[in-house]
């Protein structure tokens, strides 16, 4: 893998991707892409991108055709357009860089593991309100060191409510040959894809002690209570049947407690 792209989704939310945009610009490491893939939004949302995309020609705009649908869709159609040897990191217009070094950072793991055949790179990322206060910190598994894990763990963290927060997770674009996002699914779609992983002979990933993102409280995920509740137990019970029930109480029980 030579480096990493931002894929974003947006629609109408030129005034948030100000704020990303500009963190990612003032980043101390120079080389990287950003693709917006933009959902029938307003004129003055389309020119603002467009004109962003002329003057930094790291940008890059492309509009969601109709058989991509809803959010993952606008994922899945971004992804055909990404060079399958950088990593891939899947951002919402309101999330944005954490500090000015961090991509220097996140590209020195990368060169670091880069003769190991991993398909995920997972970090950390922290929660902020919609008043910019902190909210809380986001994992899969809260590690003091870079540690590697396989299949088998993978699936016990998921098992026991755990999820990659797909904001900081890094993934391999040749995962996509055989999984993409599912579309139907409007909100879980993140947590499906990473259920289905669980389907490869082998996994290899590394978890990394960086904060890399920052991520607004109050986004899709957070509306529609029934829809996600439904596309969660949906998830879990691919890959866990009839104990679906167990990651499905611990997942929530780590929320109301912010473990997670």
């Amino acid at each position: 893998m030579n480096s990493f792209v931002v894929l974003v989704p947006t629609q109408n939310s030129y005034k948030m991707i100000m704020r990303l945009a500009k963190s990612v610009q003032d980043q101390s490491f120079k080389r990287w892409k950003v693709i917006f893939i933009d959902g029938e939004s307003q004129p003055e949302h389309v020119n603002w991108l467009k004109e962003l995309c002329f003057k930094d020609k790291r940008f890059f705009y492309i509009k969601q055709k109709e058989n991509f649908k809803g959010i993952f869709g606008a994922m899945n159609q971004g992804v055909e357009k990404v060079d399958l040897k950088n990593w891939l990191l899947f951002w919402g217009s309101d999330d944005w860089v954490i500090k000015q070094n961090t991509f220097e950072k996140l590209n020195y793991q990368i060169q670091k593991y880069s003769h190991l055949d991993l398909d995920l790179m997972i970090c950390k990322g922290k929660y902020y309100n919609l008043d910019n206060s902190f909210y809380k910190n986001t994992y899969f598994k809260n590690i003091r060191n870079t540690k590697f894990i396989k299949k088998e763990e993978y699936i016990r963290y998921l098992f026991f409510g755990l999820t990659p927060p797909h904001q900081t997770t890094l993934i391999n674009p040749n995962l996509f040959n055989k999984y993409k996002y599912n579309d139907d699914y409007q909100i879980a779609g993140d947590l499906n894809f990473f259920c289905r992983l669980c389907q490869e002979k082998k996994l290899s990933i590394v978890l990394l002690d960086l904060y890399i993102v920052s991520i607004s409280v109050g986004g899709i995920s957070s509306r529609n209570h029934n829809k996600r509740l439904t596309e969660v137990i949906d998830s879990y019970y691919l890959i866990f049947s009839k104990l679906f029930f167990i990651p499905f109480l611990t997942r929530y029980l780590r929320k109301i407690l912010l473990l997670k």
